[in-house]
């Protein structure tokens, strides 16, 4: 399964995402549990690409919980 996002916004340098702001590395942590990688492009003023990439058979240690 692959999933992008991607805008043409602001940008940002990933290198330098302060300590405490977890979103990124919440989202990097959900794709790993996934068997998965989960890739950000982005630079200030050229946008953001966010890529997750999950193959298509969850690790057997994960619990999948429908909503």
């Amino acid at each position: 399964v692959r999933l992008v996002v991607s805008d043409d916004g602001r940008g940002f340098d990933p290198t330098l995402v302060p300590d405490g702001h977890l979103g990124l590395a919440g989202m990097r942590s959900r794709a790993e549990r996934l068997g998965g990688t989960l890739t950000v492009t982005a630079s200030p003023g050229k946008g953001t690409v966010v890529e997750v990439l999950v193959p298509d058979a969850v690790p057997a240690e994960v619990e999948v919980r429908e909503a």
